[in-house]
């Protein structure tokens, strides 16, 4: 799950639809639509999505447009299997993908003609007649709009990042460090190896090991370091040279000094301490 200001980003949708009547939602990395404005889509869409095989081309072609926009630094503008034009764009730091923005059911006045006949025809053979009407509902836009909607997406989506509007939560963040430094506690972890582990770029990583941790990255991995190390002396015999090898420090001397900065005392005083 993403960590998310919806009251800040509900007003930027809704002021958004206000100006281009176009409708916008937010996806997660894994597709699922978190927020919208409006908060339904289209009548024609919102009726045809309850038919299963409909709403399985309906997540097929958003999940290709999400997966086409990675080649993308700017919206891709698309026009899905009903034959609607949507605009896509990630919401990424650096190499690291949060999530994605949709701007869309727009008809491209162009084709205006072709689409709407297009979408009477699947509302004939799926038996929803009675929501004809609605198709002339759907806003219709010139090439010029849609791109330059497209642009305003653009902007909002690096306010959204740049805003904090959208993290990864918190607990989740921390969660999913502490679970790889603990699996990884004798070894030696890199920053490469978190950006792996977690598919962030480094830029991001540091800043959310700012918000969250309040620490640095190497800080952060050397005081869980010691934590562990408090527990084998608390809950262990093993000798306090094989625990700091076991805790990921090659140097005993970097070991005990360590220590001492953590607790105010030596490992030895630490032990009898608790003992």
């Amino acid at each position: 799950m993403l960590q998310i200001n919806q009251e800040q980003l509900r007003s930027l949708m809704q002021s958004f639809y206000l100006l281009t009547n176009i409708r916008m939602a937010l996806f997660d990395r894994e597709y699922t639509e978190i927020i919208s404005w409006p908060e339904h889509r289209a009548i024609f869409c919102e009726t045809m999505r309850k038919k299963q095989g409909f709403s399985d081309e309906c997540k097929a072609s958003d999940r290709i447009a999400f997966e086409r926009s990675a080649k993308y630094k700017e919206p891709y503008i698309y026009s899905c299997h009903s034959g609607l034009t949507e605009a896509v764009i990630q919401i990424t730091s650096t190499d690291s993908v949060l999530g994605y923005v949709m701007i869309g059911q727009v008809i491209s006045e162009k084709d205006s003609n072709k689409v709407k006949e297009q979408l009477s025809q699947i509302c004939i053979a799926a038996g929803n007649g009675d929501i004809l009407g609605s198709i002339d509902t759907l806003p219709v836009k010139t090439e010029a709009e849609i791109k330059a909607a497209a642009n305003i997406l653009l902007t909002l989506s690096e306010y959204i990042l740049s805003s904090r509007i959208v993290m990864i939560p918190k607990k989740d963040f921390i969660d999913r460090l502490n679970t790889y430094i603990f699996s990884h506690i004798s070894e030696k972890i890199t920053v490469g190896d978190l950006c792996k582990t977690f598919k962030f770029g480094k830029t991001h990583l540091y800043k959310l090991a700012a918000i969250y941790l309040n620490h640095s990255i190497a800080d952060y991995i050397r005081n869980q370091r010691i934590l562990h190390a408090k527990t084998l002396l608390k809950e262990t015999v093993m000798p306090i040279k094989e625990i700091a090898v076991f805790v990921g420090f090659s140097d005993y001397n970097y070991f005990s000094r360590c220590f001492k900065e953590n607790t105010g005392m030596n490992a030895r005083d630490y032990r009898t301490m608790v003992e």
